[in-house]
């Protein structure tokens, strides 16, 4: 999927198809992570009830005005606005 960022920052917060099991995936497809978006989105991931989380590779994207983004197949993603 693409992404343009028009004004302010979006950052995107990914994790490649294979850090699933470091996420607490459920649901009938899998697609669903049990760790809390706000909790992601401020780097404040509770390593006691999360442990496997420590061991996701998080990979950050800026986009500013202008920035066109393409996030791959199967790549877990979040966002957050900046500014």
């Amino acid at each position: 999927a693409f992404s343009m960022q028009v004004q302010g920052i979006k950052r995107f917060i990914l994790f490649p198809p294979s850090d699933a099991k470091y996420l607490y995936t459920f649901g009938e497809t899998g697609t669903r992570s049990a760790v809390p978006h706000p909790d992601i989105c401020a780097f404040k991931v509770d390593r006691d009830a999360f442990p496997l989380y420590s061991q996701a590779s998080l990979h950050l994207a800026d986009l500013r005005p202008g920035d066109v983004f393409f996030c791959p197949s199967d790549w877990w993603h979040t966002t957050v606005v900046v500014s």
